[in-house]
């Protein structure tokens, strides 16, 4: 998905994959927490998102500042907006096999 930070324009935009999860898929993936929390039954909303360090980077927030930061994106002519709960280490996303 393409979003794009507070002060930002569609034209800053950073390709970010996104997953819709459940409870406790960090812990059960093995993932650190480094900032903020995980996503949890007591806080629910959709509008709430965890990033790896180098999306936070790519954004252009600091790790240390980016909990209750905004991040936009534009979807079917709607501007929409989520906001960071937690910042987890980086991790590998996907495998590729050469042949």
């Amino acid at each position: 998905m393409l979003c794009y930070a507070e002060g930002k324009t569609t034209n800053d935009f950073v390709d970010i994959s996104l997953a819709n999860v459940e409870n406790d898929y960090f812990k059960t993936l093995g993932f650190t927490l480094v900032a903020g929390r995980e996503f949890s039954k007591e806080f629910t909303g959709s509008n709430s998102i965890v990033l790896n360090e180098v999306a936070i980077n790519q954004l252009g927030y600091d790790i240390k500042t980016a909990i209750g930061k905004k991040v936009y994106y534009d979807f079917k002519g709607t501007h929409n907006e989520m906001k960071i709960i937690g910042v987890v280490k980086n991790f590998n996303f996907e495998a590729y096999t050469i042949q």
